[in-house]
């Protein structure tokens, strides 16, 4: 019979933080000294949330960029 192991499998990490898949189903976001729990669908809505400010934030450089060029 196989060991099912109990580790989490971490997905990524920096100097600041971790984010694992945990047996649950879920995830861990280990951020400084907090960790929080998400279901799977809950990743995924922060997940999204995280794209769409990183493309406003994109959008806002490249028009920044072209105001400087234009003044």
């Amino acid at each position: 019979m196989k060991k099912e192991s109990k580790e989490a499998v971490i997905l990524a990490k920096s100097e600041i933080g971790v984010i694992e898949r945990c047996q649950c189903n879920g995830y861990h976001l280990m951020f400084r000294n907090m960790q929080f729990h998400f279901k799977k669908n809950e990743f995924v809505a922060l997940a999204d949330l995280f794209k769409l400010a990183r493309k406003k934030e994109s959008d806002d450089e490249l028009f920044t960029s072209y105001m400087k060029k234009v003044l």
